[in-house]
């Protein structure tokens, strides 16, 4: 199951969610975009907007669900920057 799921997703999408899985606290856009390789402007697309009409708008116009969408990452607001975690679905994932 894990295969299948994984080839539904784009690669720096599964960058991002071993990314996650190995971290112990949560990361923020800049901290993944570093561990993970993935262009920081990318993650709107790849982990998904926090403004939830403008991720759905997104989720639709490219075709494939951001990791949000997918229910895979969690976001949570931080002083600052907002922070994301990988959920039991996301660990499945990969």
């Amino acid at each position: 199951m894990a295969t299948k799921t994984t080839t539904e997703l784009r690669q720096p999408q599964v960058r991002v969610l071993q990314t996650l899985a190995k971290s112990k606290e949560p990361l923020t856009r800049s901290e993944i975009a570093a561990k993970a390789t993935v262009d920081q402007a990318g993650l709107t697309e790849y982990i998904g907007s926090s403004d939830k009409a403008k991720r759905a708008a997104n989720d639709k116009k490219k075709g494939w669900k951001s990791l949000v969408s997918l229910g895979y990452v969690k976001a949570e607001d931080g002083e600052g920057a907002a922070t994301y975690t990988i959920t039991a679905a996301g660990r499945k994932a990969v």
